[in-house]
């Protein structure tokens, strides 16, 4: 009776253990998802003034004028005053 007591609380402990395990790095996981969710809303993020399209626009803009400082916010100054 002891002994079998004994080992149903080894089992127990153990599993918990896994359990834990598993738990975490699922946690690990989630975080990492959302971090890279994140990160991937930020780079077309229409406020984030580093936004990868606007980055693309404004390249292919200063390399169309020849003018290093022009973005596209700019040029659409420009064009209307």
């Amino acid at each position: 009776m002891k002994d079998d007591f004994l080992i149903i609380a080894g089992i127990a402990i153990v599993g918990i253990y896994i359990a834990n395990k598993i738990a975490g790095a699922a946690s690990d996981a989630a975080d990492a998802a959302q971090t890279a969710l994140g990160n991937a809303a930020n780079a077309v993020n229409p406020l984030n003034p580093n936004n990868i399209i606007a980055g693309g626009v404004n390249t292919a803009l200063q390399g169309m004028t020849g003018n290093q400082d022009a973005t596209l916010g700019t040029w659409f100054y420009d064009l209307l005053n």
